[in-house]
């Protein structure tokens, strides 16, 4: 999905050297408001440059993943 794409290559670029990326907890409202910002924008292509906070869009990964209607991972 686009949504997932476009978020983990924004991690990729500026994110990857973070302290604890991908374990912190942000604002869950925060999460929904951007996750719902991406999913509207026309382009497909939000810019999360001016986004400062890295473990808001990692929140959005996790959002997305956890809302899933299969597991990413399966027991088996």
């Amino acid at each position: 999905p686009a949504l997932l794409i476009h978020c983990i290559k924004e991690i990729e670029q500026r994110g990857l050297q973070e302290v604890g990326i991908y374990r912190l907890n942000v604002v869950e409202s925060q999460v929904k408001e951007l996750k719902e910002r991406i999913l509207k924008s026309r382009t497909g292509l939000f810019d999360l440059s001016h986004y400062q906070d890295i473990h808001l869009i990692c929140g959005v990964v996790k959002d997305f993943l956890r809302s899933l209607s299969e597991s990413l991972l399966t027991n088996a």
